[in-house]
């Protein structure tokens, strides 16, 4: 029950036909789609643009690898999808 509204609902995520149908989200590999809908849920109505999730995380969730998951994250940045409020770690110019 919510305590805002004082009333029970159910959550749902809602994948609207023109954002299925639209060249970018038909770009998407599988892996990327997934990661979306499991980024969506995490929204609760009032933490948009808080929504924590890391690559170990995505990787869980979705049942890649944490390569996998990286790239997923990169093609939805890539398509307009995600914005992370910080960029991703790049650890390479420690080991050269």
């Amino acid at each position: 029950m919510s305590k805002r509204h004082g009333y029970k609902y159910e959550r749902y995520v809602k994948l609207r036909f023109w954002l299925l149908n639209s060249p970018a989200w038909q770009s998407l590999p599988p892996a990327a789609r997934a990661l979306y809908i499991e980024i969506v849920k995490r929204y609760n109505g009032s933490n948009n643009g808080r929504i924590v999730m890391g690559v170990r995380d995505a990787a869980k969730l979705i049942g890649v690898s944490k390569d996998t998951a990286l790239l997923a994250f990169r093609f939805l940045e890539d398509r307009g999808f995600w914005r992370p409020e910080f960029p991703v770690a790049n650890f390479s110019r420690y080991f050269d």
